[in-house]
């Protein structure tokens, strides 16, 4: 019976991505002259259906072409406040910026397992994107080659939960460190990846200088998730880090990006932790990717709440942050080891 409603569903989404296409030929057509008059010379086979996303147009250096040269910071990101003001965005559809004939998109990497055509994983981005506070910068990575082109109130939406952790701690009496952060080990590996979302270790590190704390974390991931960048298989980390004004007693400083590895830099620094590098003759540095920044007054419940959605459905951050798993974890790891110590099945 699965495989069969399976089939279907593959059936429907293949005829979905052949038929929507050709139901939006006049959409299509209107935004290739769009283009044409950017000096872009775009095609049917620059558009794709994405049952994730919409009616998807694909083209290098699109967005960029498109909004007629994007202000950025040296590494990339795009001011909020610059793209409010040249796009708009709607309820229910996070991720997404509106103009009159597009769609601009966040990075890819937002979304579930790094992958494009992936729903964004929750709930950072809406997070992100609406959060307000005075005296702030907001800035973020966009996807750069790619646009929605039917500008309409549709979306895709997934059930998904999110643990909220406090934080009651001052900040400024954190002691100096690292911490290493794994899921339990007695747990059976299938079991274990749909509980941590294939989450294999979080490392976080604090440290102080000049009146500044200096916060920096890193979420490794099971060596099943990779990703290719220009031909070469990679294995993402998501990397946080921010500073903290001692004597302000708020963050100044926030921003997150995602590290991308070679198999040899994944398995050796995986099981290491933030000292790796000064412990490491090669002090490696693996390409970086930033994804988001914001500079100006934080206070720290914005920060961990930024934070836990940022390193989206891991436990192990709400962990560091509360002292304990989600209580939906904790009770499924109950019941797993309840049944195994009775001899049922889990």
């Amino acid at each position: 019976m699965e495989e069969q409603l399976l089939e279907q569903y593959r059936k429907r989404i293949a005829e979905e991505s052949r038929t929507l296409p050709e139901s939006n030929s006049e959409l299509i057509a209107r935004f290739i002259a769009i283009c044409s008059d950017k000096g872009m010379q775009l095609g049917q086979s620059d558009f794709y259906y994405v049952p994730t996303i919409g009616v998807v147009a694909k083209y290098p250096g699109l967005v960029s072409k498109l909004l007629d040269c994007i202000p950025r910071e040296k590494d990339g990101l795009v001011s909020m406040s610059w793209l409010n003001g040249k796009l708009r965005s709607e309820p229910f559809q996070s991720g997404y910026m509106r103009s009159d004939n597009f769609m601009v998109m966040v990075h890819p990497n937002f979304r579930r397992k790094y992958y494009e055509n992936n729903n964004y994983a929750p709930h950072f981005v809406e997070v992100f994107t609406s959060y307000r506070a005075s005296n702030i910068e907001k800035y973020i990575a966009l996807d750069e080659n790619r646009v929605r082109i039917n500008v309409d109130s549709s979306c895709y939406i997934e059930d998904d939960t999110w643990y909220g952790a406090p934080f009651n701690r001052s900040v400024g009496e954190i002691e100096n460190g690292v911490s290493v952060l794994k899921p339990p080990q007695d747990i059976e590996e299938p079991i274990l990846s749909f509980l941590f979302s294939d989450t294999y270790a979080l490392n976080v590190k604090w440290s102080e200088g000049r009146g500044v704390k200096t916060f920096q974390s890193i979420e490794f991931k099971n060596d099943g998730i990779s990703v290719m960048k220009e031909g070469v298989n990679l294995y993402p980390a998501r990397y946080m880090h921010a500073e903290f004004d001692i004597g302000l007693n708020e963050f100044r400083h926030f921003d997150g990006a995602v590290q991308y590895m070679t198999e040899s830099e994944y398995f050796e620094r995986r099981d290491s932790d933030f000292n790796f590098n000064v412990k490491s003759r090669a002090h490696q540095k693996p390409l970086s990717e930033k994804m988001f920044k914001i500079n100006g007054s934080i206070s720290v419940d914005d920060f961990v709440n930024l934070a836990t959605h940022y390193f989206t459905a891991d436990p192990l951050i709400v962990e560091y942050f509360s002292g304990n798993y989600p209580r939906t974890v904790s009770e499924a790891i109950d019941r797993v080891r309840a049944k195994r110590s009775t001899g049922g099945d889990t």
